[in-house]
């Protein structure tokens, strides 16, 4: 759990959380409320990088279903799509399997240490260059 990163907008947290607790492993649907405001663009980037983990997803009007199956490490680099919130949740998954995100400077506009605090928890964060 994030509860104790004292930073965290709540709202991120519970993303954050509802990201993570949608591993394939558990078979789970997220409300569209969930995606509200950034519905179509939020799900269809987060189902685009999950398939690099090769997870399924299904993507229906009101709901967004991560299908069964096993997280690997992903195929190719992520992508943030200049999106806080989707780098913030992609991170969380590469504790898993590891994995690299292009981007992840998008964090700066909610959340700017929050690389650090997964350091801070124990978890190897490496920057790199990436080219665009």
């Amino acid at each position: 759990s994030f509860e104790n990163l004292d930073n965290a907008n709540t709202a991120y947290q519970k993303l954050i959380e509802k990201i993570a607790a949608l591993l394939p492993e558990k078979n789970g649907e997220v409300d569209a409320e969930v995606f509200a405001a950034y519905k179509e663009k939020f799900a269809a980037a987060m189902a685009q990088e999950l398939a690099k983990f090769g997870v399924e997803t299904r993507l229906e009007e009101n709901a967004f279903t991560v299908l069964p199956g096993a997280l690997r490490p992903p195929t190719a680099p992520l992508d943030g799509h200049n999106d806080h919130r989707i780098v913030m949740a992609l991170a969380v998954l590469c504790t898993r399997v590891g994995g690299r995100i292009r981007g992840a400077e998008a964090v700066r506009k909610s959340f700017p240490d929050f690389f650090v605090r997964l350091r801070q928890l124990g978890i190897e964060v490496t920057e790199y260059e990436m080219d665009q």
